[in-house]
């Protein structure tokens, strides 16, 4: 309605504002439409929506354009007027993908502090963030060599409040694939099966088709 009534950026605060609800529920195409249909000057400019865009490109496999959008958010956070808590929180952002760039460079180390810095940035109803970093924290350790630690922090953060009750489950149903990874790496089948199929069940039921796609895939790898 603010596009058609030629409020662009009336509508690109919109898309700001409810940012977490649209990552936590997985909108991801969506969101790439609503990008799309905003002036391009727009998105260039702000550095929550550049953010948006490379968890587009993240989601659909575009790593070049991934990495460009990153480094164009951080140049933004560097430069644009806003309040400290959202700088913080985009920050928090930038870095839960920067520590999957690290992953893909096959820098372990680099990509567990990363990942680590990410969870103390983020707040916890960044739900699908702080999933993400977890994922990658988990598979850095493992990357390492520090399999053990790997489930020691899976399970620790099984316990925190942001893994608790239905707003938690975009939380929980992350670290449940965090954990299919660390078993499938490890060749632990019987319990990849296990938690593939937890992760199927928690993830249909709250609708994350993204999510349930990882446990479909991992529950046939059995």
């Amino acid at each position: 309605h603010a596009l058609s009534a030629g409020k662009a950026n009336e509508a690109a605060d919109v898309i700001s504002r409810h940012r977490n609800y649209i990552m936590n529920h997985e909108q991801w195409h969506q969101l790439g439409i609503w990008l799309r249909s905003l002036p391009p000057k727009i998105v260039a400019t702000r550095p929550g929506l550049q953010l948006l865009k490379a968890r587009v490109f993240m989601t659909t496999g575009q790593y070049e354009e991934l990495v460009r959008s990153l480094d164009n958010a951080e140049s933004l956070l560097d430069t644009t007027d806003i309040e400290d808590k959202l700088r913080r929180e985009l920050h928090g952002s930038l870095v839960s993908m920067r520590c999957f760039q690290r992953y893909l460079e096959s820098d372990g180390e680099r990509s567990v502090q990363t990942a680590r810095r990410a969870l103390e940035l983020l707040a916890p109803d960044n739900l699908a963030e702080r999933g993400f970093a977890m994922i990658i924290l988990a598979a850095g350790l493992q990357m390492t060599g520090d399999v053990n630690e790997a489930k020691d922090a899976i399970y620790s953060a099984m316990t925190e409040d942001s893994a608790r009750g239905d707003e938690g489950v975009t939380y929980m149903s992350r670290l449940l694939v965090t954990l299919c990874f660390v078993y499938w790496i490890d060749a632990s089948l019987v319990e990849l099966e296990l938690t593939a199929k937890d992760t199927m069940e928690i993830s249909e039921r709250m609708g994350l088709l993204e999510i349930f796609s990882i446990g479909v895939h991992f529950r046939v790898a059995t």
